[in-house]
């Protein structure tokens, strides 16, 4: 008895090792993504997923329907605080507040529909052609369907092999694909024949003729002789189509289809030239540009305009004859559009041209260092003001308060002094000390006055200072960019 009861122990290890080795092998099928038939209703795709309800469920608040899981999760993303009723939130479709409830029927009837769906295996991309209602899925993975993994059955052999192939024996052993010569498993040949052997011809489906899978799509395109191709002079104006041998004699007659491929290499070439013609164009503008600048400084004045513009100048600059040596040589002051002929021993420039254009792009250089200069000299004084602005507020905020708690002990003072004037006003026996006592009063309290006036004149005088010193900063500011704006003009 003993022993018996040891070996169905053992055999029960087995049977749940195996049965462990198996779920590892081929894991629960996901609903949400097996292939369909055939359409189904709109009415059955949960509003979240976007798939066939899965373990449906109605909330019974609004009547919406959603899959059980994608209700929780949509639920748990949301801060919603525990409740011993379950889990609850809003309805995804309607916001109205609901909870999630037990199964009822409504919930079995949508679980009837969805699973009477036909679905494909989902083996189906290996090989199993199987079409079976979703409900069933499940167990035709664990039990019918033959290329699911399951043990091998030998006894030395803990690898996994597809149930078709248990009653061949051991299948781990290495083979040579024909095709490709790819060592392998036998047990995976199969498989490679069928999705990975870049030797392997399939057939078209249009034309029936064997094609390698790498080349499908441009056969199906273009080569496949069931199907008309336009001739390549369609887009000069020929519309015939073809199919196969047909398309090919065409080609080799039609006169558009012959000048197609001279005039796309024209149409290529007169691209390219343009795109080099709007190049030339803008850097002709840009030396027009500098000819025209040239031309305006060098514009036709006497060397007497030109001195009497200078003493008229109110900012003159250097005089013609303290130029240096290639400005006299290489033109004219009295005759400046007249050019005259280059001379290499005069000077460094081949021209007089040359010279000027020199002159102009070290002028163009210099003028823009000048102004990133000048942006950097506004940029430091308007820091500089921004800081000595910041120090002057923290120090009027600091006397503000001050006088404001001056102002607060003067308050205090008066209306002690008040309290006081109208405790002495009340008829005593003794008039002649009450009249002192009055006169002493009205005196301080007299004193007290002059002083809150003079706290609330340095107070005003005080928040005038401030709108000087804002105003000032703003205008100073002003006056800086507006002085960098018209020396930027200038230059």
């Amino acid at each position: 008895m003993q022993r018996l009861e040891a070996r169905r122990g053992v055999e029960e290890q087995h049977f749940l090792a195996r049965r462990a080795r198996s779920h590892s092998y081929n894991p629960p099928v996901d609903l949400r993504l097996v292939d369909y038939v055939s359409s189904y209703d709109p009415n059955l795709m949960c509003p979240i997923c976007r798939c066939p309800f899965v373990d449906p469920v109605v909330l019974a608040e609004c009547g919406h329907c959603f899959c059980r899981e994608c209700i929780r999760q949509s639920w748990n993303t949301q801060t919603t605080t525990y409740t011993p009723h379950g889990p609850h939130g809003d309805c995804p479709s309607c916001r109205t507040p609901a909870r999630l409830r037990p199964r009822s029927t409504t919930n079995n009837i949508l679980i009837n529909m969805t699973d009477e769906l036909i679905v494909r295996c989902p083996k189906s991309d290996e090989g199993c052609k199987a079409e079976v209602k979703r409900g069933e899925v499940q167990d035709h993975v664990n039990i019918y369907c033959g290329f699911t993994l399951v043990e091998c059955g030998a006894d030395h052999c803990e690898l996994p092999v597809r149930r078709k192939d248990v009653a061949q024996g051991c299948l781990h052993y290495g083979v040579s694909c024909l095709s490709c010569r790819k060592e392998l498993d036998k047990c995976n040949l199969d498989c490679h024949w069928r999705n990975d052997c870049p030797a392997r011809q399939t057939e078209c489906a249009v034309c029936k003729s064997m094609v390698f899978p790498r080349d499908l799509a441009e056969h199906s395109s273009t080569a496949c002789a069931a199907i008309s191709v336009p001739c390549p002079g369609a887009a000069l104006g020929c519309s015939n189509r073809s199919t196969g041998a047909q398309a090919r004699t065409h080609a080799d007659t039609c006169m558009l289809a012959k000048l197609a491929p001279i005039l796309t290499t024209q149409h290529e070439r007169l691209e390219e030239q343009e795109a080099a013609q709007k190049q030339m164009s803008r850097k002709l503008e840009v030396l027009e540009d500098g000819f025209t600048t040239i031309q305006s400084i060098l514009s036709p004045f006497s060397s007497d305009n030109m001195v009497d513009k200078l003493g008229t100048d109110p900012a003159p600059g250097p005089r013609p004859t303290d130029l240096p040596g290639p400005y006299s040589a290489d033109f004219d002051l009295d005759a400046p559009a007249s050019f005259s002929a280059p001379n290499t021993s005069a000077g460094p420039y081949a021209s007089p041209l040359h010279h000027l254009l020199h002159m102009h792009e070290s002028l163009r250089d210099e003028i823009s260092r000048i102004s990133s200069a000048l942006s950097e000299l506004d940029g430091r004084h308007s820091m500089q003001n921004l800081n000595e602005n910041l120090r002057t507020r923290e120090e009027i905020s600091y006397i503000g308060a001050q006088l404001g708690g001056l102002q607060r002990q003067v308050h205090w003072l008066t209306s002690a002094q008040l309290h006081r004037q109208q405790a002495g006003r009340s008829p005593t026996p003794g008039s002649a000390t009450s009249a002192g006592t009055a006169i002493t009063d009205a005196t301080s309290g007299a004193g007290v006055e002059a002083a809150l006036g003079a706290v609330n004149t340095a107070a005003t005088a005080l928040r005038g200072a401030a709108r000087m010193v804002n105003v000032g900063g703003r205008e100073a500011s002003g006056m800086r960019r507006g002085a960098s704006e018209e020396g930027r003009t200038k230059l």
